[in-house]
């Protein structure tokens, strides 16, 4: 067994307590690359998940404006976006206003029902 117990200058220096430094220093070095390039990896599939969900909406935006158009390019579509813009009528129709009474009717209510301050002062003094 002589040849196991023989030292070598190469395995004496591999032993040496600055080489196992250097070489866990290494280690550590290493380690902390993997790490930094592996959240960097779930960072890029995140943004790329956001990335397809944005083309995706922009894709159905497209195919919606793309629709709408076809629809404009037709009379009966042009006809409904001036009607639906200018709020004009063809001749001998009427325009219709329905006003919610309800809401008006409230507010009448409440402004007669209301005191101010002032209003209590002078019913205090009799005026």
């Amino acid at each position: 067994m002589p040849q196991f117990q023989k030292t070598t200058k190469r395995s004496s220096v591999l032993e040496s307590p600055i080489a196992l430094v250097f070489l866990l220093g290494l280690c550590v070095l290493l380690g902390y690359s993997v790490v930094s390039i592996g959240i960097k990896t779930s960072e890029a599939v995140h943004n790329e998940k956001l990335a397809k969900k944005e083309y995706q909406a922009e894709k159905d935006k497209q195919i919606s404006l793309e629709a709408n158009l076809e629809r404009l390019n037709t009379p009966a579509g042009e006809e409904e976006a001036i009607r639906n813009t200018y709020r004009v009528s063809k001749e001998g129709e009427g325009l219709v206003v329905i006003v919610d009474d309800s809401k008006n009717q409230k507010t009448t209510e409440t402004d007669t029902t209301s005191h101010g301050f002032w209003v209590r002062v002078k019913a205090w003094f009799g005026k």
